[in-house]
């Protein structure tokens, strides 16, 4: 399969005006929209505190922070994989707060009015709460996510981005319409107990229902994400009108539930709306594994257009590796870093989430060409910002089970054989006669370049790994410990892969004086005094002439006859 060419050359000159222009248009329009929002909700405080009092407005907007603040941590764990831009939810909770609270709190006062004339005082109730209430609120929250899905359709990934600005759009409205409640319940019956007043209320609104409205417009959420994956025209219409009679339901049966009261509302609540919750978390998390695999299916595509490393794809393809590389940059490098770090991932996502829409023929080659060179850019401006330099985008895995490593401040380890480190004596150090004729070819008077200096021993210490420690295996067994050698072609010491002794490479052999008793040794040719002879057959060569005397020590003689004469 051919690799598609994210990297086509840059446009010209009038490109580069049009892309300018399209660029403050928008930053422009978020800003307004901030703008206007912030009129609405300072409207809306003027109202509540009104209809209620600036105490009771006090109250309310203390008792309503916290199950909003519940919502909102639950809003921003869905949106981890693919973080929207913080204006957009910033608009979209204040369009919740303001404009959709000040819309819906005048249709439903014109609708109460009309209610009464048409249905009278006590009939009209009903059909205020149950039937027009969640037509005029739903319809006013979904106003802000069908326009952002027109405006900014390329934020649309799927049904996870439309749950996301929906839900956070209804809990601005719930966060308002607590303080109205939270509110009107002080300035009637105090703070109350469970049968009156806030806690009441509160136990109602902030315990059993902090997720009510939220999961009504959720459904508006669903629809829109399932219209911008499809590629029928007819269907991109249906599923957004699906999304809001399922949310006016909803809404309306909750809202009736409430009318009701008593076992009707618990047997609603936990056998209709707590079902429909579950099951919306359950979509919520398919999803999530949805843009996960996703994600995961385009990385190597990215990698193989140039646009990001080999050791990346693994860092990216898991919250947890992407975790982990945040966390080794703030440590390293410092915030900012860690910032321009978090840039490059949501970059590198948004660039992947583009090259699959573009794979399933969802977007046009004009409107991808123009996303394309915008991510490319803010990808290669964090690659820029990340410390200053690319080594805080360089990253590599050592094993799968390790934390990731990130160059930073230190150089890179040497990724030659380790050798291993000397640490702990086998003994004192060496002087005068050499050592008997079992115990080892070590030399008295020259010590060789592998040799350890008076104050180390020769060999790694037992926590190291590589050899036993002296009092299990002595560094070289005494005659009557080494079977003789059947031939003189075996050698006297232990494979490689036998796992006692390194290889050549990482540790250099013993000095002799023409070859070490590990190294091949040609047939026939005499062995070396420092080598250890077998305790029962000698061969010829086998037994040099320059053995030492008995009498330089309390030496073991060998079994199968004297000890040559040194120099014979």
């Amino acid at each position: 399969m051919s690799t598609p060419d994210l990297r086509e050359p840059a446009p010209d000159l009038s490109g580069a005006r049009r892309l300018q222009t399209r660029k403050h248009h928008v930053v422009g329009w978020p800003i307004a929209g901030l703008i206007v929002l912030g009129i609405c909700g300072l409207v809306m405080v003027g109202v509540t505190t009104s209809r209620v009092g600036s105490l009771p407005a006090l109250v309310g907007a203390v008792a309503a922070l916290l199950p909003v603040g519940v919502v909102f941590a639950a809003i921003v764990w869905i949106d981890r994989w693919e973080p929207e831009p913080p204006l957009l939810l910033l608009g979209a909770f204040l369009w919740g707060a303001g404009g959709a609270t000040a819309c819906a709190l005048m249709l439903n006062d014109a609708v109460t009015g009309l209610g009464d004339l048409l249905l009278g005082a006590n009939d009209h109730r009903f059909f205020s709460l149950a039937v027009m209430a969640p037509l005029v609120e739903e319809a006013a929250k979904a106003l802000f996510v069908v326009g952002l899905w027109f405006r900014r359709r390329a934020e649309f990934n799927g049904m996870v981005d439309g749950i996301v600005y929906a839900a956070l759009t209804a809990a601005g409205f719930a966060f308002t319409e607590n303080i109205l409640y939270f509110g009107k319940a002080f300035a009637e019956g105090g703070l109350g107990g469970v049968s009156g007043g806030v806690v009441a209320v509160f136990i109602l609104r902030g315990v059993l229902a902090p997720f009510s409205h939220p999961l009504f417009t959720a459904m508006v959420g669903i629809g829109i994400g399932l219209a911008s994956r499809t590629t029928n025209g007819r269907m991109r219409v249906l599923w957004p009108v699906f999304g809001f009679l399922a949310a006016v339901v909803l809404h309306a049966v909750w809202n009736a539930s409430t009318l009701l009261g008593g076992v009707e509302f618990l047997n609603i609540y936990f056998l209709f709306m707590v079902p429909i919750f579950f099951g919306t978390g359950w979509i919520v998390l398919w999803q999530r594994k949805r843009e996960q695999r996703i994600v995961a299916e385009q990385l190597p595509v990215l990698q193989r257009a140039g646009l990001i490393v080999r050791s990346e794809v693994e860092m990216l393809a898991s919250l947890a590796g992407r975790r982990g590389w945040l966390r080794k940059v703030r440590r390293s490098a410092g915030g900012d870093a860690a910032k321009a770090v978090r840039d490059y991932q949501i970059a590198v996502t948004e660039l992947a989430f583009l090259q699959h829409r573009a794979s399933e023929g969802r977007t046009t080659s004009a409107v991808r060409r123009a996303r394309r060179e915008k991510l490319i850019e803010d990808l290669k401006h964090a690659r820029r910002s990340a410390a200053g330099s690319q080594q805080a985008i360089q990253t590599a895995r050592i094993k799968i089970h390790e934390l990731t490593q990130l160059n930073l401040k230190r150089p890179r380890r040497s990724e030659g054989p380790v050798r291993p480190k000397r640490s702990t004596p086998v003994g004192p150090p060496i002087h005068g006669t050499p050592p008997a004729q079992g115990q080892g070819p070590v030399p008295a008077q020259e010590r060789g370049p592998h040799h350890a200096s008076p104050d180390h021993g020769p060999f790694p210490s037992q926590d190291q790994g590589r050899f036993p420690s002296q009092d299990q295996v002595p560094p070289f067994p005494s005659q009557d410990q080494v079977p003789p050698f059947p031939s003189q072609d075996q050698a006297p010491f232990p494979s490689q892969d036998q796992g006692r002794f390194p290889s050549q490479d990482q540790v250099p052999p013993f000095p002799s004086q023409e070859r070490g008793p590990h190294q091949p040794q040609a047939q026939g040719r005499a062995r070396d005094h420092r080598q250890v002879p077998p305790p029962q057959e000698r061969g010829p060569g086998q037994a040099p002439r320059g053995a030492v005397p008995p009498e330089h020590g309390s030496r073991r003689p060998p079994e199968n006859g004297p000890v040559p004469p040194p120099g014979g």
